[in-house]
This record gives C-alpha cells, structure tokens and sequence, in this order.
C-alpha cells in the first residue's frame, strides 16, 4: 500500500505528503508495526462504503503491539481515511454482484481499522484508471492506495508499509504462436503490452524500442488481453499471481506460460 508522503511485486499499502505529511508518516507507522506483527481476529472496523471485512477474522496479532496516543488520537480526528483500489487479485478484488471490495490488502486494513478505530472509506472509482488513481494519493485527492509495488523512485512520492505479499512479473503469450523467450533480453523482438504505471515500466521502456512497447492506460487489464488474444500484442507483462486469478474469472485458456521473470 501506499500513502502519499503515499502487483516480482511485492503489495503494501502506499499512504500520502508535503502538508499531511506528519499524518501520512503516523499512518506508515502504524501499518509498518501492525503489519509486521500480523500472521492469520475477530474485530469489526467502522468501513462508510462497500468493502467485505468478512475476512478479518484470519488476521491475528502474532505479538501485542503498542500504538503511540498521540498517533491514535491524529488518525482518529483525520478520519475517514480515503482509500483508493484497484482490482488486482488475491490483494484486492471487487465483486461487481455484491459491489463490495474483498481480497488480503481489505482484510488486513479493516483489521488496523477495527483496532484503531478509525473509519474508512474505498472509493469507489470504477471508471479510473490505475495512473490516474496514484495521482489522487500524490494531489492529496486521496489518503492511501492498495495495493501498490515498491520501487526507490514511488518511495520519493510517497510512504510504504512493509509489504505483506510477493509475487513475481510474467510474460504471457498466445499458446502456439511460436513466441520464444528464454530472457527478459529476448523482449525487444516481439511487441509488448502492460499497464501503464506499474513498477516495472522504467525497466521496460530502457529495454525496448520505443515502437515496440505498448502501454495500456485503461480502468480493467481486459483491453490489454484483448489485444494479445488478437494478435496486436505478442507478449504481455503482468502480475503472475494476478493474471493467474483473471485468467480463470475472464476464461483467458488460450493465453499461457506464463515464464517467471527473476
């Protein structure tokens, strides 16, 4: 997560800067120590908008945790806090029958919640896309977003907890279109998509030609396997345990691997 001074990927929340800064660093702290001490309870959080805290209660504190008064007392009067997501399973799913945010990065922020007392609210920004909700934490439109990869140079624009999850980036392909990559080196040959803004985009725009690399800036990942599916792509760069998750929700059997970038 991230919080604005504040996804292989690692998740964290990202939380926010310049004049909440004092707020934003409390925030980061609180989830960095609640967070390292958080394994597998039974607590409700005050939640103003469609979010399934159901899953709570396989979060425990594996040690106690002692929260500064002063750090309690800020975040309780900055409340609700403004949480932006984004639809990347198993850290955050948004069920569109239930219109209801679920997955690890919800379960344990309606635990920190509960603990603290704190409301929150996850916006709901169906029609915005992943770019466009980090320019809300950064503007200060919005106070954290989940989950969010980190990298030395998000870390300038904002705060991260611990992360609480890894996985890795993938490159899928169409099964029998003859593609081969036995290295991230092997890329440049082929013309390549991904979402624009993820952590692995300084990488690859060092790597590619400029006309060979292809950035997708829209609300769902599903324009971007379209265009594999169609032949306008050769190769996609994406999250291996996310693609793995929509690739049995969206039926994508015809696209495969993936190979593991390490």
């Amino acid at each position: 997560m991230l919080a604005r001074p504040a996804h292989p990927a690692g998740s964290h929340p990202f939380a926010k800067a310049p004049a909440t800064l004092h707020r934003a660093r409390m925030l980061t702290l609180l989830c960095r120590i609640v967070c390292a001490a958080l394994a597998v309870a039974l607590f409700a959080p005050v939640v103003l908008a469609a979010t399934d805290c159901s899953g709570r209660e396989h979060i425990r504190l594996t040690r106690p945790v002692h929260i500064d008064p002063d750090v309690r007392q800020t975040l309780q009067a900055a409340a609700p806090l403004h949480v932006v997501a984004i639809d990347a399973p198993p850290m955050v799913r948004y069920d569109t029958q239930r219109r209801a945010y679920e997955g690890i990065a919800v379960d344990i922020l309606c635990f920190i919640a509960a603990e603290l007392d704190i409301p929150f609210v996850i916006e709901a920004g169906r029609d915005e896309t992943v770019y466009d909700k980090l320019q809300q934490v950064q503007k200060g439109e919005a106070d954290v977003f989940i989950p969010l990869s980190y990298s030395e140079e998000r870390a300038q624009q904002g705060l991260f907890t611990d992360s609480f999850y890894s996985t890795y980036y993938a490159i899928i392909a169409r099964h029998n279109s003859g593609v081969v990559v036995r290295s991230i080196n092997d890329l440049p040959n082929y013309r390549v998509g991904y979402v624009q803004g993820v952590v692995l985009e300084p990488v690859l725009k060092a790597l590619m030609p400029a006309e060979r690399l292809i950035a997708f800036n829209d609300t769902t990942s599903d324009s971007l396997f379209d265009a594999l599916l169609d032949g306008t792509l050769d190769l996609v760069m994406f999250s291996k345990d996310v693609f793995h998750e929509k690739r049995f929700h969206n039926e994508y059997f015809d696209l495969g691997g993936p190979q593991i970038c390490r």
